[in-house]
């Protein structure tokens, strides 16, 4: 299994980011090569690995061969949830225990793999003080969104209200449930989620 770890070269994954964030978009082997900066004389055989690796989808037209994201696959969806929670992983910075957070939850077509570059990245926070944190992450969250070119999509609420919401909107409150926690205090008031070194 590590063997195959092995291909994961720098070229290797800056195809796959360049799919991963343009899962809807079919590229020419050359396109692609452009879009994410690297020689067009050895894009194919890389991008043909990436088909083969179950990333990638490929489709003939004449001589031409264009490439896609495989969004249904597996390895594809998990890669773009691992790409995801590594762009908000800035926000743990500023979810420090004086921001009033309890919990912060990737919920929605992003926390399964399943969105497109204009999907918003959705996420809840629980909080005792929904002002207090709104202002604590405002800045970061707008960097995010300048960098990553996506729009977060922040639904605040405290912990009563979190938990009324099971009762209110269990549709809602399901679909967060299944999502990725990615910033926790527990009852020890302990941090928990990603490492702080991601």
């Amino acid at each position: 299994m590590f063997n195959k770890l092995k291909r994961f070269s720098k070229s290797y994954l800056l195809f796959l980011e360049l799919f991963a964030k343009h899962p809807e978009t079919w590229y020419y082997s050359s396109e692609a090569a452009k879009h994410a900066n690297q020689s067009a004389g050895s894009s194919t055989r890389l991008l043909d690995q990436l088909v083969k690796d179950g990333f990638l989808t490929s489709m003939q037209k004449g001589k031409m061969k264009f490439y896609r994201a495989h969004s249904k696959g597996p390895a594809m969806r998990s890669f773009k949830i691992f790409l995801t929670c590594m762009t908000l992983q800035p926000l743990r910075k500023e979810l420090h225990l004086g921001s009033g957070a309890n919990k912060m939850i990737l919920y929605g077509s992003a926390a399964r793999g399943e969105d497109t570059s204009s999907s918003d990245l959705d996420l809840l926070c629980v909080t005792q003080d929904k002002e207090l944190t709104k202002k604590k992450i405002s800045e970061e969250v707008a960097k995010i969104e300048r960098e990553a070119e996506r729009i977060i999509n922040i639904t605040y609420k405290t912990n009563v209200e979190y938990h009324r919401e099971a009762e209110k909107n269990p549709a809602f409150h399901e679909n967060v449930e299944n999502g990725i926690t990615l910033w926790e205090v527990n009852e020890s008031n302990e941090l928990q989620g990603m490492p702080e070194a991601w």
